[in-house]
């Protein structure tokens, strides 16, 4: 797979299918439409390209002051993608200017003129440009134009739930990992390098790891304690994550911290992929540390019990 981050860059070959999203999250429905990209492709001896956008489209063009929270920041997005195989994967930089553009414009002067465009693969509730007003109408009248074709990939359900990335947001930010999960396909990750802590843990008998989240605007679970899987140099480890203010014993910082079970070894400046499984519980504020260690050992078990159950 090559990665383009400039149109210009990009060979221009007509015998190019292509599809366009911003894909955050390469959830389920990300999924069918790229393997359906790719292997229509791969029948015909073409090239299968994949355009996506960085900064997300939402964090240039909505007023709110808060950006919004990404499932896949643009780099684990890109080894994602990666991972579906297709050959070339274009991320447009995008602008107050690229979304002022027509979509009639966008497609003949970027997609058309520039990378060369067969067959277009999208979804069923596909839409892009200015005011999101380009459709599987106006593509399939631009390609008798520019001669391609439109294949529509129909949606994805999980039991009468269609896929998407606001509803995986939304799970994740109630705290409904598992849910999540179902709709992404995979366990929800968040990569992370190891701080300096206050040792808090250790002292209790269950040291910790405080992690700084990597990715711009990567969106964190809500606060509470979950059971998960932590990789340490390709090695896999069962633990939990705390995320929140640990009101207990601290109250004053929000942080990420992870507990490896059976696991002591420093682990300062190192990267960790913690993998959300399962949610044990809030997090709240304990009468005593006797009570709260108490309780961090009813979390081991009932980590343990759910991990059990997933792996």
């Amino acid at each position: 797979m090559i990665v383009y981050r400039d149109v210009d860059e990009v060979p221009y070959r007509k015998d190019s299918y292509l599809t366009i999203g911003t894909f955050d999250g390469i959830h389920l429905g990300h999924k069918k439409i790229i393997q359906t990209l790719v292997w229509n492709a791969q029948q015909k001896r073409c090239r299968s390209v994949v355009v996506t956008f960085y900064p997300h489209p939402q964090t240039v063009v909505r007023t709110k002051e808060v950006p919004i929270a990404l499932l896949t920041p643009v780099d684990e997005k890109i080894v994602l993608l990666e991972s579906l195989g297709p050959d070339v994967v274009l991320i447009l930089p995008f602008s107050q200017e690229l979304a002022r553009l027509k979509p009639e414009i966008f497609v003949s002067e970027i997609l058309v003129s520039k990378i060369g465009v067969q067959k277009f693969i999208i979804g069923y509730n596909h839409a892009f440009g200015q005011g999101r007003k380009g459709s599987e109408k106006l593509l399939r009248e631009l390609g008798s134009q520019f001669d391609f074709s439109v294949d529509v990939v129909s949606p994805v359900k999980v039991g009468n739930e269609p896929v998407s990335s606001t509803r995986i947001r939304h799970y994740l930010l109630d705290g409904n990992v598992h849910r999540a999960n179902l709709l992404l396909g995979r366990n929800y990750t968040v990569e992370g390098i190891v701080k300096k802590g206050k040792n808090i843990g250790e002292k209790f008998g269950f040291p910790t790891a405080n992690i700084d989240v990597i990715g711009e605007n990567k969106l964190v679970p809500k606060d509470g304690v979950y059971a998960v899987i932590v990789y340490i140099k390709g090695k896999m480890f069962q633990g939990m994550a705390n995320i929140g203010y640990k009101p207990t014993v601290d109250g004053s910082s929000w942080n990420v911290e992870i507990h490896i079970h059976n696991f002591s070894d420093d682990l300062y400046n190192e990267k960790l992929r913690v993998e959300f499984i399962d949610r044990i519980r809030d997090e709240k504020r304990f009468d005593s540390i006797d009570a709260l260690i108490s309780q961090i050992k009813k979390d081991r078990e009932k980590s343990i019990e759910l991990l059990s159950k997933n792996l």
